[in-house]
Parts: C-alpha cells; sequence; structure tokens
C-alpha cells in the first residue's frame, strides 16, 4: 500500500530516516504510518502535503535546516 509518505520519500529524494526527522517524528513511528500499521494523524498528513507543495528552494531550505537539527 502505497502513502503520501512514499511519495514525500521521492519528493525529497530523501530515506526514511531523513523523511521521519524532516516530519520531527520517530523513525518507528514513521515506519508504522508507512507499512499502514498505524494510522497517520491529520497533521502529519497536512505536513507532508505542505510540504510536497512547497517551492523546491524553499522545500530543500527547510530539509537542510531540520536535518541539521538532527545531526546536533
Amino acid at each position: 500500500m502505497r502513502t503520501s509518505l512514499h511519495q514525500l520519500e521521492e519528493h525529497l529524494l530523501r530515506g526514511a530516516v531523513e523523511c521521519a526527522a524532516v516530519l520531527g517524528l520517530s523513525y518507528s513511528n514513521y515506519a508504522a504510518m508507512k507499512a499502514g500499521s498505524r494510522p497517520m494523524p491529520r497533521y502529519v498528513a497536512f505536513h507532508v502535503e505542505a510540504l510536497v507543495a512547497l517551492p523546491l528552494d524553499v522545500m530543500h531550505g527547510l530539509v537542510k535546516k531540520r536535518l541539521a537539527k538532527k545531526a546536533r
């Protein structure tokens, strides 16, 4: 079953671990939502929708900023 999280990974050209960090989710919760074994909260679905809708330069800047915070 494809979810919007699959679409997000393809759009960001990032793996599951990085996409979870961009969304502010633990990897285990992200993986469960992606697999369909855990329902995706509306706020996560809306966040994914907003990220995909952003202009590429803005989206890349935001992703870079969020991944830099994760690396600390």
